[in-house]
């Protein structure tokens, strides 16, 4: 079930950051039911992979800084080979 919720945060943060409609850090956070020390540990493994994610006290937002693009999905096949996509 963990890996379910993480999975959507992770959806909500990328999606939340590419509208650059985060808020400030602590209003992000909140938004994704995390703690604000929480969202910056993802964002710093993010940034270690390579994304280019800045705050924009001006936009009072987090936004990408490069094209990069987080890309999360997973499939659960049966046996008969028919994936159900999540």
């Amino acid at each position: 079930m963990k890996f379910f919720i993480f999975v959507e945060k992770l959806s909500m943060l990328d999606k939340l950051i590419r509208q650059e409609r985060t808020g400030t850090p602590c209003e992000f956070a909140e938004r994704l039911s995390i703690s604000r020390s929480t969202l910056y540990e993802i964002i710093d493994e993010l940034r270690s992979r390579g994304m280019e994610i800045k705050y924009s006290r001006s936009l009072g937002s987090f936004y990408y800084d490069n094209d990069m693009a987080l890309d999360i999905r997973f499939a659960i096949k049966s046996n008969t080979n028919q994936a159900i996509f999540v």
